[in-house]
């Protein structure tokens, strides 16, 4: 199983280029979709290629057309080989802000702290669901963005094997 898992995603990352946005082609209007999302750095600017030392922003434009009750997002970023490196949802920090969704266009912003992914390729699975909903997803775009992480700051760089990129200060003690 790991073995498909890992040859899908090496497809999706040499088959395709690195995809820093994602816009939805065609709206179906339904009570909530996600329309846009887009990978930007520190300086809002839209990219995927990032380093070690940056906040990574994910930027997605949810269409509300009805509130619904309970609805949650959630969000899976995996390394290339598939493993799951960080996985949440709008529960871990409360307030829920889908739950209080006004209609129209709202706008929402994910920050991945800096050193915390190690250098390599990544993609970003989003789905939106809610017990209260008709077959509980909501909507699930899948798969939609995509980015890697350089190291040109340290002589280890893209040779470092953890699954995080925290340096460590090596200080004198008594």
């Amino acid at each position: 199983m790991n073995d498909v898992i890992d040859n899908y995603l090496k497809v999706e990352f040499k088959n395709e280029e690195i995809k820093s946005y994602y816009k939805k082609a065609i709206l179906a209007g339904n009570a909530f979709e996600l329309i846009a999302a887009e990978m930007l750095n520190n300086k809002s600017h839209l990219t995927s290629v990032f380093t070690i030392s940056e906040d990574i922003f994910i930027k997605l434009v949810i269409q509300c057309n009805n509130n619904i009750p309970g609805a949650y997002g959630y969000i899976s970023v995996k390394n290339e080989k598939g493993d799951m490196i960080i996985e949440s949802d709008s529960f871990d920090v409360l307030p829920n802000v889908l739950e209080t969704m006004q209609a129209g266009e709202n706008f929402f912003l994910l920050k991945i702290n800096k050193q915390v992914l190690p250098v390599g390729k990544y993609v970003v699975y989003i789905n939106f669901a809610s017990q209260h909903s008709r077959g509980f997803n909501i909507d699930s775009p899948g798969n939609i963005l995509q980015f890697q992480i350089n190291d040109p700051f340290t002589s280890r760089g893209a040779r470092r094997r953890s699954f995080t990129s925290q340096l460590l200060k090596w200080d004198t003690a008594k």
